[in-house]
């Protein structure tokens, strides 16, 4: 589980996945003489099972690794760096409300900003949760909507979600932003068998 989510972020592993998916959906069935891309069976298509940023994130029995969380800090460094022009202007923004903020030694030109574990952070100023939330929210949506073009150009027209699973309100957004549809996996399926034990 440490390094299962490299997946979501790690420019190898996602190009590997593209290049799977872009094999997978357009070979050809023999017996049908349709891609899996065009075969109107395929109803609909999840970019990844079970898995989220957020579940990283937030969960301390599926968190990520030491070199794992590394990588992700340098990509968090990197997506500030594309919004705040300057290192007074995330420190200005991070500082209100006098909660901790961005520290003395921490600065964007430096990439040396901690992307801080989940207990650290809400301990911190609006700026800082928002801005850890929206990139988290960034990586989940960006490994989708990589996924969903190469299968949109493989020509497959079908349902499309990022992940099969309740991994927390992050991912369903991402679920709502870049899918067709939300999938909730099995979690109503079991609701309702408990229902009927129940009566």
């Amino acid at each position: 589980f440490k390094y299962k989510h490299l997946r979501l972020y790690n420019e190898k592993a996602i190009a590997k996945q593209k290049e799977w998916y872009q094999l997978f959906f357009t070979h050809v069935n023999p017996y049908t003489g349709h891609t899996l891309a065009s075969d109107p069976a395929n109803v609909y298509v999840t970019a990844v099972n079970e898995d989220s940023m957020f579940e990283a994130y937030f969960h301390r029995d599926n968190n990520l690794g030491e070199e794992a969380r590394k990588s992700l800090e340098a990509l968090f460094n990197k997506y500030l760096s594309e919004r705040y022009a300057s290192n007074t202007e995330l420190s200005r923004t991070w500082s209100s409300g006098g909660k901790c903020g961005l520290s003395a030694s921490e600065n964007i030109l430096n990439k040396n900003v901690t992307l801080l574990p989940a207990t650290d952070l809400m301990r911190c100023n609006d700026g800082r949760i928002r801005d850890t939330v929206k990139f988290l929210a960034w990586v989940d949506t960006s490994f989708s909507e990589s996924i969903k073009a190469v299968l949109r150009t493989a020509g497959y027209k079908g349902l499309f979600t990022f992940t099969n699973d309740w991994n927390g309100y992050g991912a369903l957004y991402t679920n709502h932003k870049t899918g067709d549809y939300i999938d909730m996996h099995d979690t109503s399926i079991t609701q309702s068998r408990r229902m009927e034990r129940l009566l």
